[in-house]
C-alpha cells in the first residue's frame, strides 16, 4: 500500500534527486572531487538515465585513498553520512572468491580497486530541503581542504 501511494510521486522524487546530484556536481566544480557519472547531469540525451539514489564521489589526485579517509572522517564530524561504493572490487569479496575458486585475481581489475579505494557515496534522498542540500555541498567542499 505504501509503495502504491508513493509510485504516484515517482517523477517528483526522481526529479528532486537529480536536482540534488546536480547541486553536488556544481558545488564540486574546481575541486579535486568529481561526481562519477556526471555526464548524465550535463547531457540532455542522458538526463533521464539515472535516478541518483546515491551520489558517487571520486577523490582525484595523489594519495586519493588516504585523502578519501580524511574526507569521510571530516564529513562524519559534520554530521554527513557516507557509504562505501557498493561492493567495491566485487572479485575481492570472500564469497566471490569461494564461488570462482580463485580463478580470477581481484588485483587484475585495477579500475575496480581504484574506485573502491578512491570513491565514496553520499545520499540524495528526495526529502532533503534546500538548506540541507546546501549544507551537504558546503560540507563536501570544506571536508576536502
Amino acid at each position: 500500500a505504501i509503495g502504491l501511494s508513493q509510485i504516484k510521486e515517482i517523477d517528483k522524487f526522481v526529479s528532486r534527486r537529480r536536482h540534488i546530484a546536480k547541486s553536488i556536481y556544481n558545488s564540486l566544480n574546481g575541486t579535486d572531487l568529481t561526481v562519477i557519472g556526471s555526464e548524465t547531469l550535463t547531457r540532455p540525451d542522458l538526463e533521464k538515465s539515472h535516478s541518483w539514489m546515491l551520489v558517487p564521489i571520486l577523490v582525484n589526485g595523489s594519495k586519493a585513498s588516504e585523502r578519501k579517509s580524511k574526507i569521510i572522517s571530516n564529513l562524519n564530524k559534520m554530521g554527513v553520512e557516507t557509504r562505501p561504493v557498493l561492493t567495491g572490487n566485487f572479485l575481492a569479496q570472500p564469497a566471490i572468491q569461494r564461488i570462482t575458486k580463485h580463478n580470477m585475481n581481484p588485483k587484475d581489475f585495477e579500475n575496480a580497486s581504484y574506485i573502491e579505494n578512491s570513491a565514496f557515496l553520499v545520499g540524495a534522498h528526495h526529502d532533503l530541503n534546500d538548506d540541507q542540500i546546501e549544507y551537504l555541498c558546503e560540507s563536501l567542499k570544506s571536508s576536502n581542504s
